[in-house]
């Protein structure tokens, strides 16, 4: 018989990476009372399938076109297949409760930049009656693929680079309450932006164009436990896209829920977010904001100790996004397939 301890310890390590709303905040992180490592080791694989005009492809995946027929066309939809390593590992220093720690891939489709790979690296500190206060920087890795001008019709695309660099500031377990808040910012920049250069736009409409600058998010969850084998986490945020370009630039609510049920043996966690956000300008080549509404959602299933492998679990998961804009260009989707196994340090 499996012991309790086994799914709580398992769900602080497998629901923040299928809540994806709140920017990867959901679960406070477990900070040991002995030193020494802790975390988890994944590898997986899996199959997609993406629609977008804005993105060549990442990590050597193409999910674009390099050629478009017109500007009125939507995006035509891109199958694919991906690796997937992924980590979550910390050392904790004895007798200190702090704990460095280094991530990778844990945020996903609901990423606040859409088909980012992000790395974190930081310091955490449990503090007695206050909670866990945690800084972060974070970076692409690797960077994206974009078009340097996406509205070049009839003619092959060139791609460049976006990467993206930040800071993030969390406050888990609020005066030891289940809420916990978060702050994060993030520059984004392209390396060669052309955007409108093809159609013949002045400098000022290719200004309200440029998709360079800087992304902020606030958020607040609270982490419900509904007895022994379920928790329900809601999540409230705010997303500003301050951005070069008035007419990409956007802000909006960011709404999330989570749930996992943890059974003896089986474990199911589900979450589902949306997103409404405003443009600030009129896009100077379609004569409408780009206002859009975001929704997706993600299923995911462990079982931890297949075979009897201490310490090991097995994951199937599947997640969705889609990206509603009011301009039709604009509209971006993604779906995921993915079988992973992890390794558990602690």
């Amino acid at each position: 018989m499996v012991k309790m301890t086994l799914p709580r310890r398992l769900f602080r390590l497998v629901l923040p990476a299928l809540l994806l709303g709140a920017d990867g905040i959901v679960a406070a992180p477990v900070i040991l009372e002995r030193g020494g490592w802790s975390g988890q080791i994944a590898l997986g694989a899996g199959a997609g399938s993406a629609e977008t005009n804005m993105i060549d492809g990442i990590a050597g995946i193409g999910v674009g076109n390099d050629r478009i027929g017109s500007l009125d066309e939507n995006a035509s939809s891109q199958n694919f297949g991906f690796p997937l390593p992924s980590l979550d590992v910390g050392y904790t220093l004895a007798g200190t409760h702090t704990q460095l720690y280094l991530q990778y891939a844990q945020q996903g489709p609901a990423s606040p930049i859409f088909l980012d790979i992000e790395a974190a690296g930081g310091v955490r500190q449990k503090l007695p009656d206050v909670g866990i206060i945690d800084v972060a920087v974070l970076g692409s890795a690797p960077s994206t693929k974009v078009w340097k001008d996406p509205y070049l019709a009839g003619a092959n695309r060139e791609d460049t680079e976006r990467s993206i660099s930040g800071l993030m500031i969390q406050w888990h377990n609020l005066m030891d309450s289940p809420l916990s808040l978060q702050i994060s910012a993030r520059d984004v920049d392209i390396d060669d932006e052309q955007s409108g250069i093809s159609l013949g736009q002045s400098a000022s409409d290719r200004l309200l164009l440029r998709r360079t600058g800087e992304v902020y998010g606030y958020y607040a969850q609270y982490e419900w436990q509904l007895g022994d084998r379920h928790t329900l986490v809601p999540a409230l945020g705010y997303l500003d896209y301050q951005l070069d370009g008035d007419a990409m630039a956007q802000e909006g609510l960011n709404l999330a829920l989570g749930y996992q049920y943890r059974g003896m043996r089986w474990q199911f966690e589900t979450s589902i977010y949306y997103r409404d956000l405003d443009a600030d300008k009129d896009n100077p080549i379609f004569g409408d904001a780009a206002d859009r509404e975001v929704l997706g959602a993600a299923l995911g299933l462990t079982y931890p100790e297949p075979l009897g492998w201490k310490r090991w679990a097995a994951k199937a998961r599947i997640s969705w996004y889609d990206s509603d804009s009011d301009i039709d260009f604009y509209d971006e989707s993604l779906g995921l397939f993915m079988l992973i196994a992890t390794y558990e340090l602690d």
